[in-house]
């Protein structure tokens, strides 16, 4: 299928256009490396990994992390008229064919079946998540085994939280997937940057509500990915945060008309559901859990989306793969150690709708000191650098959490890097015109801004400023005294 065809057949917004082009340029070259594709939040995802399903015309499956994301996805896809099938333990369904929506948990028991049928393509979501490139793990086993052709990865998030050591010290840091080892997809085919999605109004406008926390009872697990569960409600009741949200949501209720807050139990959802209704309103609040069955998950997210319900507490559940664009408010009362969390949380309250000027976010917990503000987010390939993902300016992966490198601090580093590389391979800039030559003018300059850089091509006035303040009792730099004695000499200093 050619590429103005797939424009006629679907609506796309201008930067899904963009990503489907190079979707479909990826797909139709000779290229066989795994493939990344980057788009944020509320960008359409499920549509993106239909559109590649299509120009791929067979032979794929679509991994999914969970069995309700699958389920949202396959949806999408048949409303296309795509014919697809499930297999997945999980959904209760194990058909295959030549387009096959699955979990990887149990596709990978017929992988040999699957290479009879000629499946030779795969789409992976949540890219980020659970597909481990270790060799050995259940996932490399799997592709090793199928040996696909074409690959392409789909996520908001393409890094993974990681404890790291240095001696006996350990820390932990957002780890870029396509600087880790090993790695998995070494390229990025397309970056949909939020900045792009807000110009083009498809993100609402958010507005930020923060709250000072006392985070002293925080502690992270074993691996360093989250805090633990107890010292979250621990921190939560010190703070006496649930009866502030409360608090807080008697005037809420009044401004916004969908309101979701993720809760740090399902103890403190039932509490605070019971509170509202009995206090407020009867049917103005409800739960959902993890734990919650299916059937009565559904029917509370439908009288959510239809304003019969107006808060939602939850804990364990609606973080990913819930589209309520009426949703005009999010609070976070819980803290979190995982930016893909938090970036999920903020997410729900992004999607656009008639009618709907922007969404209000309440950060309870101060989670934005620890990751910033998601409206900044962007994906980069900086220069000097290489692929990283940055909160304005501040870079926030393959360093330890907490720490603070800018791209001041990345540019610098790319100039200490040139000029050591300048002074190894002799790379420096032109004389200066009408400077009276000398034996020493070839001399690479040994310190300093112009590290590397051949004598002659220096300006004087850098000479002076090191000739006043720099002590020349050192025999390594005997030449340059010479030169700039030299200078001097001929009245150029």
């Amino acid at each position: 299928m050619r590429f103005n065809e797939i424009r006629e057949m679907f609506k796309l917004r201008p930067y899904q256009e963009n990503c489907v082009r190079s979707i479909y340029d990826y797909i139709n070259s000779d290229r066989h490396d795994p493939a990344l594709v980057v788009a944020p939040v509320a960008a359409g995802k499920s549509l993106l990994l239909a559109e590649a399903a299509r120009i791929m015309g067979g032979n794929t499956i679509i991994l999914q992390p969970s069995k309700e994301l699958l389920q949202q996805n396959y949806d999408k896809l048949i409303s296309y008229n795509i014919p697809a099938t499930i297999y997945s333990a999980s959904c209760g369904k194990k058909e295959l064919s030549n387009m096959i929506y699955a979990t990887l948990g149990s596709i990978k028991k017929v992988v040999s079946q699957l290479k009879e049928m000629g499946i030779r393509n795969v789409l992976i979501d949540e890219a980020h998540a659970g597909y481990s490139p270790e060799d050995g793990s259940e996932f490399m086993t799997f592709m090793n085994e199928l040996k696909p052709k074409k690959v392409i990865g789909f996520t908001a998030t393409p890094c993974r939280l990681k404890t790291m050591s240095i001696g006996q010290v350990s820390y932990s840091q957002l780890n870029f997937i396509t600087r880790m080892r090993p790695v998995y997809f070494k390229n990025l085919i397309h970056v949909i940057q939020v900045e792009e999605m807000i110009r083009q109004g498809f993100w609402t406008p958010l507005k930020y509500e923060t709250w000072d926390f006392n985070g002293d009872a925080l502690k992270l697990n074993s691996n360093g990915s989250e805090y633990t569960a107890e010292s979250i409600s621990e921190a939560v009741r010190k703070n006496g945060l649930n009866n502030l949200i409360l608090r807080r949501l008697m005037v809420l209720k009044d401004v916004c008309r969908s309101i979701l807050v993720f809760m740090d139990s399902v103890e403190s959802c039932n509490t605070a559901a019971e509170w509202m209704n009995a206090k407020i309103c009867a049917g103005m609040a409800e739960v959902v859990h993890g734990g919650t069955p299916k059937k009565q998950r559904e029917a509370i997210v439908e009288r959510f989306k239809s304003g019969g319900t107006r808060v939602v507490f939850n804990y364990s559940a609606l973080g990913t793969g819930f589209d309520h664009p009426g949703l005009d408010c999010v609070i976070v009362g819980r803290p979190t150690f995982s930016f893909s969390s938090y970036y999920q949380w903020l997410g729900r309250a992004v999607r656009i709708k008639d009618g709907k000027d922007s969404a209000l976010v309440v950060d309870c917990c101060n989670n934005s000191s620890r990751f910033g503000d998601i409206r900044k987010l962007s994906i980069e390939n900086y220069k000097g650098y290489g692929w990283g993902m940055f909160i304005g300016d501040k870079l926030i992966t393959n360093i330890p959490m907490g720490d603070k490198v800018t791209k001041t601090d990345l540019d610098i580093k790319a100039a200490k890097k040139d000029r050591r590389r300048g002074l190894a391979q002799g790379v420096t800039a032109a004389p200066v015109p009408g400077r009276p030559d000398h034996p020493l003018g070839s001399t690479l300059m040994t310190f300093g801004k112009y590290c590397g850089w051949m004598l002659h091509s220096i300006p004087v006035s850098y000479f002076k400023f090191i000739n006043e303040t720099f002590d020349w009792d050192n025999d390594r730099n005997k030449d340059i005294k010479e030169y700039i004695d030299f200078l001097i000499k001929n009245n150029r200093l």
